[in-house]
């Protein structure tokens, strides 16, 4: 990060919370890890934390925001969680994209299965799939594109669907850039 002329803070909630919530309104990129979408959801309200993420955007910054599995959902509107014991569909994310967002795409069959009834039955919105190792990007809120590290991770825009389907759902393929 200092190549790039910027410093990297590691800011957590388990301990010192108050200090880091304080200092996220001054970050230039915001990465959020995996785990649990729900839980992280819960700490970030606890804390504060989405409010200030909201006010960073509100004022205009150009911060960066971006996520690895649950740390990615969390941007979205929802995900399919286990969460809670079964996986099921779950909308608390901070919906700055209001979407849903689908990790494991490639690992994970039942994620497949589930979202796909999720988004048929409306228990979900439209949104997106990843395989691992590949991301969406979108640029104040509109989707620019998809990108990956490596050439077999697809992604996919998935929409209910009013045509005849098996599932319901309307899935497209998504060109990939490879980086």
């Amino acid at each position: 990060c200092s190549e790039l002329g910027g410093s990297n803070i590691v800011w957590t909630l388990w301990q010192g919370a108050a200090e880091s919530v304080e200092r996220l309104s001054q970050a230039e990129m915001v990465v959020s890890g995996g785990g649990s979408a729900a839980n992280l959801m819960a700490l970030w309200k606890m804390h504060g934390v989405d409010h200030v993420i909201r006010r960073m955007i509100a004022a205009d910054s150009d911060v960066v925001l971006a996520g690895v599995s649950a740390g990615a959902a969390c941007w979205f509107s929802g995900c399919l969680t286990d969460a809670f014991g079964d996986l099921r569909a779950w909308r608390g994310g901070i919906t700055l994209l209001a979407r849903t967002f689908s990790a494991h795409s490639d690992g994970e069959y039942e994620l497949a299965t589930n979202n796909a009834q999720a988004l048929a039955y409306g228990d979900l919105p439209g949104g997106y799939a990843v395989d691992d190792g590949a991301a969406v990007h979108f640029v104040d809120g509109m989707f620019a594109g998809a990108v990956a590290e490596h050439e077999r991770a697809e992604v996919s825009r998935f929409s209910a669907s009013d045509e005849p389907t098996s599932s319901g759902v309307l899935r497209e393929e998504l060109d990939v850039t490879v980086l």
